[in-house]
């Protein structure tokens, strides 16, 4: 079957195939409208050293530093420990305890001692809030793991970017192109359908017409001679023979 003959039923059942096309329109819109949107609300944490060097002998601060340049490995090390911790069930439950709409990740750079934060909802304000939490979670979290030391020479989380929007997936789109294709699908069908029913309906009445015409046209003629009535010539009519010319009497 070409292109042609494909096409020729909605030529044929526009009136069905042009109301479906519409309805199925507004229904992908409708679709479109109800379908939220995915955000995905990413941030970035430091783990920053100690403001204040502590004599290792006695225990006592010596003298107050610059955190942004007192990094060593500690930091590196702390890093990782609160990626894992973060990663782990209980840290999880505390955070999305609120609301369970808004799922996070926690990645640490490599060979820096920055957490970078994602997290994916469907509300936006969700993803937002857990962002927030998860990074008060980190500060408070990293405080219980150095115990009851001054704050000065304690390890600190600092917000380096605070949660914004990273980036908003295509549900809606996606969800308009599938609804759209299902009911160009639907209407397509529904219109053959129609149109090969409509055709057999035809024929069947083009074929019953067709048999009771024949059957009246076929009585008609039975009638038109009586029964018993002889089909030869009747007393005197004259009977003109093949090839005889018009006007020929036979001879007596």
């Amino acid at each position: 079957m070409n292109l042609p003959d494909t096409l020729r039923p909605f030529v044929r059942r526009w009136y069905v195939a042009v109301p479906l096309l519409l309805l199925t329109l507004a229904g992908s819109f409708v679709v479109r409208a109800g379908v939220s949107p995915g955000y995905t609300v990413t941030a970035a944490v430091i783990v920053l050293p100690p403001s204040a060097r502590v004599d290792a002998a006695t225990g006592t601060e010596t003298s107050s530093v610059n955190p942004l340049l007192g990094f060593n490995s500690s930091t590196l090390i702390t890093t990782q420990a609160l990626t894992i911790i973060a990663n782990a069930p209980e840290f999880q439950e505390r955070v999305s305890e609120p609301s369970e709409l808004a799922a996070y990740s926690i990645i640490a750079s490599e060979r820096q001692p920055i957490l970078r934060i994602a997290v994916e909802s469907k509300d936006l304000n969700e993803a937002v809030n857990t962002a927030n939490a998860v990074i008060a979670e980190l500060g408070s979290e990293l405080d219980r793991q150095q115990g009851p030391f001054p704050p000065s020479q304690k390890l600190l989380t600092q917000t380096l970017s605070p949660p914004s929007v990273a980036a908003v997936d295509n549900s809606k789109l996606r969800a308009f192109v599938v609804a759209l294709g299902v009911g160009i699908v639907a209407s397509a069908g529904i219109t053959f359908l129609v149109d090969a029913l409509l055709i057999s309906a035809a024929r069947r009445g083009g074929r019953g017409y067709g048999g009771a015409h024949g059957a009246r046209e076929s009585g008609s003629q039975l009638t038109e001679t009586p029964d018993g009535a002889d089909d030869g010539p009747r007393a005197g009519e004259q009977v003109v023979g093949v090839g005889q010319p018009p006007g020929f009497t036979p001879a007596n």
